[in-house]
């Protein structure tokens, strides 16, 4: 398949490796997310993961940009606060799910070592 998700794949490895060291990680990320998760209206779950990302960028390239961003007023500066926070509140969400599903990986793989080693007769 090329996008790295083939069981199999030799340059899937390679492809990850490209993204990571990319300058566009999280696009790539969230991309290969939104291919590899099964939902109801994908459309849906990658237009939230498109926004995400152009939340994130506006952020962190185009702050400045912002009405607010000379912060040189209590005004300006409640208003740097609720934009920060509602782009916050829009990505808790796929925080939670992230945090959730990394949890229980871990939570799988460390009950696999404890099962491979109860069955070699090793204990830690």
């Amino acid at each position: 398949m090329g996008d790295g998700t083939d069981a199999g794949s030799n340059d899937g490895f390679a492809d990850w490796r490209a993204l990571i060291d990319g300058k566009h990680t999280l696009g790539g990320l969230t991309t290969k997310l939104s291919r590899a998760v099964q939902a109801d209206e994908p459309q849906g779950f990658e237009a939230y993961l498109r926004n995400v990302v152009g939340d994130r960028n506006q952020i962190v390239h185009h702050f400045l940009e912002q009405p607010f961003a000379s912060l040189d007023t209590i005004d300006r500066r409640r208003d740097a606060m609720t934009f920060l926070q509602q782009k916050q509140t829009y990505a808790l969400g796929l925080h939670v799910a992230l945090t959730e599903m990394s949890t229980a990986f871990v939570e799988r793989v460390q009950l696999s070592i404890e099962m491979e080693e109860s069955a070699s007769g090793c204990s830690t």
